[in-house]
């Protein structure tokens, strides 16, 4: 259900969040909860790469998968990339170290179980790539973290996955709230559970 809304408010914003005098800001849907959200040339990239549709979702036209980890316009210039969290139809590992690997300006913003799977399949500890990967270890309870990078101010709280508590009760499921260049705001839910208690619990934050 959330991630109805969540992909309905992406939608709003590429339909209606720029007039013809103002294209500055714009959303481009990948698939399932993939999306590049652009405010002038600051670009983020939300669970944009995975390997698994489970036969339901639809998968990244492999075109735009391929223009994407080569950084061909419109996809250079990714400035970061979040990833809501650990499961196949959101995140590929492998397929996220290709991307940080040719484009070496990327950021990553993931739970830290995906930072993790991504370290360990890079061999050299040192390697600079690294410095890239920014994990966040969120407790449910946990105050929202909120990080300046340059034009993003990135807010960041963990929202059990749906099906919590009986399934998913592992999974970090992050929320984050990103704002570019102090403009264009936009949320990316995950597959956060549509329970008000768990929402309720840092009022201000939302």
């Amino acid at each position: 259900m959330l991630r109805s809304v969540s992909i309905l408010f992406l939608c709003g914003l590429c339909s209606g969040g720029y007039t013809n005098e103002d294209r500055s800001q714009q959303a481009h849907y990948l698939a399932n909860s993939g999306v590049m959200i652009s405010h002038g040339q600051i670009r983020v990239l939300f669970d944009p790469l995975f390997s698994n549709t489970f036969g339901v979702y639809d998968s990244v036209p492999a075109d735009i998968q391929a223009a994407l980890l080569a950084g061909t316009p419109p996809w250079d210039g990714i400035d970061a990339v979040f990833i809501s969290h650990y499961h196949e139809d959101h995140f590929d590992p492998g397929l996220i170290l290709k991307l940080l690997s040719q484009q070496a300006v990327v950021e990553l913003y993931a739970p830290e179980q995906v930072a993790r799977a991504i370290r360990n399949l890079v061999n050299d500890p040192h390697d600079p790539l690294l410095k890239r990967v920014h994990g966040l270890d969120l407790e449910l309870v946990a105050e929202p973290r909120r990080l300046r990078v340059g034009p993003l101010f990135i807010e960041a709280v963990r929202i059990p996955h749906e099906g919590w508590p009986r399934y998913h009760r592992n999974v970090e499921n992050i929320v984050f709230r990103v704002t570019l260049d102090d403009t264009t705001t936009v949320m990316h839910f995950g597959d956060a559970i549509p329970n008000d208690k768990h929402f309720a619990k840092h009022p201000e934050f939302w």
